[in-house]
């Protein structure tokens, strides 16, 4: 049976996961140290703000709104299995997915000192003013 602990803040959430002695075995628990964007929550916004790309057609749309993506935070770092779970649109669901793939390594969540892996959640907000 598998447990599960959230990890609120800002507008993000962090499940984690960590294998146990075989590595096609993952469980949930809790996390001492969950994983982060290298220089934290503003450094993340940062990230977003900066990278995030309007096509013509997503301009012309009008559409404002959020695309809320998982992914899952390897204990090296690495960035795997992005999800979208709520979507705005086939386009900005894209473009969402673009920027995830593209950020650098994360700092792992860590349990005990030991780097784990866990799921993370990020909503992706396309705003822009005329």
């Amino acid at each position: 049976m598998k447990k599960s602990i959230f990890f609120f803040f800002f507008n993000f959430f962090c499940l984690v996961t960590f294998p146990q002695q075989e590595e096609s075995k993952i469980i949930s628990g809790s996390i001492e140290e969950p994983p982060s964007f290298p220089g934290g929550s503003a450094a993340l916004m940062k990230y977003l703000n900066d990278n995030i790309r309007y096509s013509d057609s997503m301009m012309e749309s009008g559409i404002q709104g959020r695309v809320v993506v998982q992914f899952k935070v390897l204990g090296t770092g690495e960035i795997v299995d992005i999800k979208v779970i709520q979507s705005l649109g086939e386009e900005f669901d894209r473009e969402a997915v673009r920027l995830i793939e593209n950020m650098p390594l994360w700092n792992p969540g860590k349990n005990g000192g030991v780097p784990v892996n866990a799921l993370f959640t990020v909503p992706v907000r396309f705003r822009f003013s005329y």
